[in-house]
């Protein structure tokens, strides 16, 4: 069962990642272009920009942007890069819907590419993490992220302290916390642990590179 979840769930992937590049490759550039030849059209009659026209080319930076947004979620920026990457892009990406919250973080300086379904659900697993930890704080948290490779085991630990320790968590957000946790081991054959204290909560994430 836990190999035909995996084949399943690589199958996902490529499918998305397909996606993701038809929409890179084809309707990003095709609304760069029209977008282009607006500017285009205008400086050819010397003329000045008109309400309309801006309204125009606002509409398809919107458009161009929401379709990168789009493409963003199907496929996920640098996973073929390496992880590494793919984090610090997602880092930077929480560092701007939530302010108030302090990330630093620490990568292995050489870093052995691993399965591209490996990454995602790493990375994914992150996402979802810190959608349950931090997306609706109203007060300033400090996330460490540390990521390390030796030998083809990776270990991704994630630190999350809070000014003030709360010891109340929602019945629902340990169930879905637990629902990441058996996923996260079930897809990547992995370990997902986690330990509290008064200062913070440690969630520790290890997998190897290669299928075992």
């Amino acid at each position: 069962m836990e190999q035909a979840l995996q084949w399943w769930c690589d199958q996902q992937s490529k499918q998305l990642n397909r996606e993701a590049q038809e929409i890179r490759d084809r309707l990003l550039q095709e609304s760069f272009v029209v977008r282009r030849s607006l500017e285009l059209a205008q400086l050819k009659s010397n003329q000045l920009f008109n309400y309309s026209d801006r309204k125009w080319i606002e509409r398809f930076e919107i458009f161009h942007s929401c379709l990168k947004e789009l493409s963003d979620r199907l496929s996920p920026p640098y996973l073929e890069e390496g992880l590494p990457l793919a984090i610090e892009y997602l880092i930077d990406r929480w560092r701007i819907a939530q302010p108030t919250c302090e990330f630093q973080w620490q990568f292995t300086p050489q870093w052995q590419q691993n399965l591209s379904q490996r990454n995602r659900i790493v990375l994914t697993s992150l996402d979802e993490l810190l959608k349950l930890e931090i997306a609706e704080c109203i007060k300033k948290e400090f996330v460490f992220i540390d990521l390390r490779q030796n030998q083809g085991d990776n270990q991704l630990k994630i630190k999350i302290k809070s000014p003030q320790y709360d010891a109340t968590n929602s019945s629902d957000k340990c169930r879905e916390l637990e629902y990441l946790k058996q996923s996260f081991r079930v897809l990547t054959s992995g370990i997902w642990e986690t330990t509290n204290n008064e200062l913070a909560t440690m969630h520790c994430l290890r997998w190897y590179s290669l299928p075992k």
